[in-house]
């Protein structure tokens, strides 16, 4: 079952579903096999992990729900850090369905709320960052319901974990100092545990990480020296996790050392470098971290002029196999390109450093996205509205949602016609001022300048629509769960969040129709295509239900090819939502996939009402006559097509229509492999 359906199933199961009589849990026999399982995992042993958690729970039929669910939470997050989406969500699902039937019972509320908050974390790391951020929002409102605990604390502190972790990434040192801070203060009123231990050093070592990228040492010494403190106190606690206490040490002693470098006590950095490297190169320990010390402690030979010393460095790390992590080859080009040009040796130095800027523009490229998705701003106007909402009328609510969506819908049709009709008549007066003489080439610079600068306004303006029509979306959501709306308002807030997705697809299509002249900006990574079919098919199901329609998918199996999965899936999305728009009732539309040596070949194929020869050489161009209302009646913008060549034209590939068979129309594209 696909994920998407999964997650609805389980919405719907959740408001239907009352108190149940609870199965016997048995928390501290399975609280140690997680951990026999959490022990296998940090001896870098996650098959075997798994295999001995899959092995126990078949012995023990009778588990509970709170049981089974520390095994798929456990198995989520073993998948999530290997970057396994796919297996991690299907777990993490899993996870919440047993769960949701005890969800409103006490001890299972916090539960919950921490498999949503793993939930989050799954589509954040796969970049889908205003989704993660609405399972975070959802996470802290079921948490509320079990007031002040020592468990609630500690759930507030990972809540808190959560804001530091996105503040940091966007670059946020300050704001990240803060929220981790919180944890700190939400870690000291929960029980005392090891899971209290693991997030208060890990709390600690962050703020003062935080303190380094701000240039503040001093700060970060104080709380790497009270990181120390904490772990040496750990020795006696939890003796029986000696290597995990030890690794930690090591990657503090690491990360003093850039302190001291800051400082430029050079003697001292020299020396807890060192120490990081001693204890995290052993066989079974952090290795990653002493490799990054390894590569610290080379930059500074080259700061103080020892370049044999940094030379014999770089010369074993180049073979070393644990150089694989992005952030660790960053560091070790950038500083094996300065130190090649300390030994001028200029051609190694500008390989190095050619090397360097190729990975770094794909990591500011991945911090763009973050930073351009706005999650902390959009969080906090999420909790303001929230609040609003709570202390308002049923009947306020509604009216001041429907007046701010018809707002802002008023406003982005006021800014698309102005884009469109600014941009038609620059083009315009540009062809009559060219037919003029050399005198008035002024005038066609200072008109072509003015259309520059409408066109970056209404960029501006477009952008800064997002924020608000994705609060009104997140605030609809959060009002169809309230069992207390009737059908019509329930009706009425499916049409806001419909319509808000809408006119957020439609801002996104006329920013890039307005930067026609540049180059569509996309992330290849590796992706089944074959999955991503059968997600887009799954979403639009429904749709198709709506006008009696079925839609086929002859699925080929797992089919890897190298693209950028978001804007991939806006192009069959385009394709089939058009495919039930210009098709009639109780047809049939079928989507193929076929392999080929160099290339694959996606066809949408429907039995619709087909495309007249006087529009076919238009309908992938914007803004044209092809525009025609579907079957039903439904609207479209011109746009859907134009986007999805620009597309496929990024990737190397192409797309094009067929005529049918009998009747209708193929649509067809092709990626290569």
């Amino acid at each position: 079952m696909n994920y998407w359906v999964k997650t609805l199933f389980l919405v719907i199961l959740f408001f239907s579903c009352g108190k149940i009589n609870l199965q016997k849990d048995h928390q501290a026999f399975f609280g140690t096999v997680i951990e026999r399982a959490e022990y296998l995992k940090m001896l870098q042993n996650p098959g075997k992990a798994i295999q001995y958690l899959d092995s126990t729970y078949a012995q023990y039929p009778d588990a509970g729900p709170a049981d089974r669910c520390k095994r798929y939470l456990f198995k989520a997050t073993l998948y999530r850090e290997q970057r396994n989406f796919k297996d991690a969500t299907t777990n993490a699902d899993s996870a919440l369905f047993i769960l949701l039937p005890y969800a409103e019972q006490t001890g299972y509320i916090l539960k919950y709320a921490e498999a949503t908050l793993l939930r989050g974390d799954i589509l954040f790391d796969q970049g889908l960052y205003s989704y993660a951020y609405q399972y975070y929002y959802l996470a802290k409102k079921k948490a509320e319901y079990e007031g002040k605990s020592p468990e609630n604390y500690l759930f507030q502190s990972r809540f808190n974990n959560r804001l530091a972790v996105i503040n940091y990434k966007q670059d946020n040192f300050k704001q990240a100092v803060y929220y981790y801070k919180n944890t700190i203060q939400s870690l000291h009123l929960s029980k005392k545990s090891f899971d209290t231990f693991y997030e208060m050093q890990g709390a600690l070592s962050n703020i003062a990480f935080s303190y380094t990228k701000l240039g503040l040492p001093d700060s970060t010494l104080k709380y790497y020296t009270q990181c120390i403190r904490l772990l040496n106190g750990g020795e006696k606690d939890y003796s029986d996790r000696h290597d995990f206490i030890t690794m930690a040490k090591g990657v503090v002693f690491g990360n003093m050392g850039d302190a001291y470098f800051i400082k430029e006590n050079f003697l001292l950095a020299d020396s807890f470098y060192r120490k990081g490297i001693r204890i995290n190169s052993q066989k079974g320990y952090y290795n990653q971290d002493a490799l990054i010390s390894q590569l610290k402690l080379a930059h500074l030979h080259v700061a103080r002029g020892q370049l044999k010393e940094a030379g014999l460095i770089f010369d074993e790390l180049s073979s070393s196999k644990e150089l694989v992590e992005p952030a660790s080859l960053r560091r070790f080009y950038q500083n094996r390109a300065a130190y090649n040009k300390a030994i001028k040796n200029f051609e190694a130095a500008y390989s190095d450093l050619q090397r360097y800027i190729r990975l770094e523009e794909q990591e500011a490229l991945n911090k763009r996205k973050l930073i351009g998705s706005n999650v902390g701003d959009v969080f906090k106007l999420l909790q303001q509205e929230y609040d609003i909402n709570s202390l308002t009328k049923q009947d306020q609510q509604k009216n001041i949602v429907l007046f701010l969506f018809f707002l802002f819908l008023m406003m982005a049709i006021v800014i698309i016609f102005l884009t469109i009709r600014n941009s038609n008549t620059a083009k315009r007066y540009t062809v009559k001022i060219k037919e003029h003489s050399l005198d008035q080439q002024v005038t066609l610079l200072a008109l072509e300048q003015s259309n520059r600068e409408h066109s970056r306004m209404a960029s501006i303006l477009a952008h800064d629509l997002k924020n608000p029509i994705h609060a009104i979306n997140s605030i609809a959501l959060l009002m169809l769960y309230d069992d207390d709306r009737t059908d019509d308002d329930k009706e009425m807030l499916g049409l806001i969040k419909e319509s808000a997705i809408n006119l957020t697809a439609m801002i996104d299509d006329v920013l890039l129709v307005r930067n026609a002249d540049g180059a569509v900006i996309i992330s290849k990574e590796e992706m089944d295509m074959n999955d991503l079919l059968k997600q887009s098919v799954n979403l639009l199901r429904f749709k198709a239900g709506e006008k009696d329609q079925t839609i086929l998918l002859n699925d080929k199996g797992p089919v890897m090819v190298l693209a950028d999965r978001e804007q991939i899936w806006r192009v069959i999305n385009n394709l089939l939502v058009n495919a039930i728009k210009f098709s009639l009732k109780q047809t049939r539309i079928t989507v193929n996939l076929d392999v080929y040596q160099n290339y694959i070949e996606v066809s949408v194929a429907d039995q619709g009402i087909g495309i007249p020869d006087d529009i076919k050489n238009m309908i992938f161009e914007p803004f044209t006559e092809a525009q025609r209302m579907g079957t039903a009646g439904e609207e479209t913008f011109g746009l859907g097509l134009y986007i999805s060549r620009r597309i496929i034209e990024a990737h190397q590939g192409k797309i094009w229509f067929e005529h049918g068979e009998v009747k209708g129309t193929v649509f067809k594209l092709q990626l290569p492999l």
